[in-house]
């Protein structure tokens, strides 16, 4: 039987995997600011389009009909809508284009360093998954 003291002892860790995340999400905290990398520009061109075809009535499409320059383009048979969606999802309520995509970018990386540590937790013990 687990006792109160071993089921709380990973939201302590937890808690201190935020904390150390503070440096990573900290310039994305800023919501107008944008972040450089190779594609970012592209993802945002995508929502914008998924946005277009959302309030056309076209709400879970393979087929994206304001991409590859007005043509159309079958976006989401090669790729995956769902990062897309939690992207565009916010953007419908109100946020911005830069700061829902800060959002889903911050909401990533928490998650990513909380499921690593409960992945290496089951291996290494807590203070192994830290």
């Amino acid at each position: 039987m687990t006792t109160f003291r071993t089921r709380t002892t990973p939201l302590w860790h937890m808690l201190l995997l935020t904390l150390w995340s503070i440096p990573l999400i900290s310039p994305l905290l800023r919501w107008t600011a944008v972040p450089c990398t190779h594609d970012g520009h592209l993802h945002y061109y995508r929502v914008a389009a998924m946005r277009h075809a959302w309030e056309n009535g076209l709400y879970f499409s393979r087929w994206m009909p304001d991409l590859a320059f007005g043509y159309g383009y079958p976006f989401f048979v090669y790729r995956e809508p769902l990062p897309l969606y939690a992207v565009l999802w916010p953007h419908l309520l109100g946020l911005p284009l830069p700061a829902a995509t800060n959002l889903f970018y911050i909401l990533t990386i928490l998650a990513c360093g909380w499921f690593m540590f409960l992945w290496a937790r089951d291996i290494l013990g807590n203070w192994g998954g830290l």
